[in-house]
């Protein structure tokens, strides 16, 4: 988040059990108003959430879920930087399996909200690339960066770093 933003969002860590069954946690963006007086983004992890612990026993899917969530941010001062579901699937950035995971994931989670259902591939996508490659010995922090950077136009250009 640091190298991508000029003002890091706040990490912040939510212990209310109720969200036991929710994912790891999540992006929350300031108002226009708030973030104009100075406020922070924030990030929320659910500590309490019971897929955190088995989750972070894997570094990589740390990276991943931290990759996907700053793309989130990315993307509502980016929103032409979205990587559409046609895009992935004509373009196979990943295997097969991994594609359908992504596009077929969320459309289960997010298929009646189709603003919602873009975002979440397009993070979905950036955080597979990242578990799929974790063992690739290219695959580094800068990388992770231009990924989460990324847009249709370039991140052909990018995955070929890691072919």
């Amino acid at each position: 988040d640091e190298k991508i933003f000029k003002k890091p969002a706040l990490v912040l860590i939510n212990k209310d059990q109720r969200f036991e069954n929710f994912g790891l946690g999540g992006f929350q963006s300031k108002r226009w108003l708030f973030r104009k007086l100075g406020l922070s983004d924030s990030y929320i992890i659910f500590e309490s959430s019971k897929s955190l612990e088995m989750e972070i026993k894997k570094d990589y899917k740390v990276v991943s879920f931290a990759s996907h969530e700053v793309r989130h941010r990315f993307q509502l001062y980016n929103k032409k930087s979205l990587i559409s579901q046609g895009f992935i699937l004509k373009n196979s950035l990943l295997p097969k399996q991994w594609t359908d995971l992504v596009v077929e994931g969320n459309r289960k989670l997010y298929g009646k909200n189709t603003k919602v259902f873009a975002k979440e591939v397009d993070a979905s996508l950036i955080d597979s690339i990242v578990s799929y490659y974790h063992k690739h010995p290219n695959l580094t922090i800068d990388i992770v960066i231009e990924l989460i950077t990324s847009d249709e136009g370039n991140i052909k250009n990018i995955l070929a770093k890691l072919a």
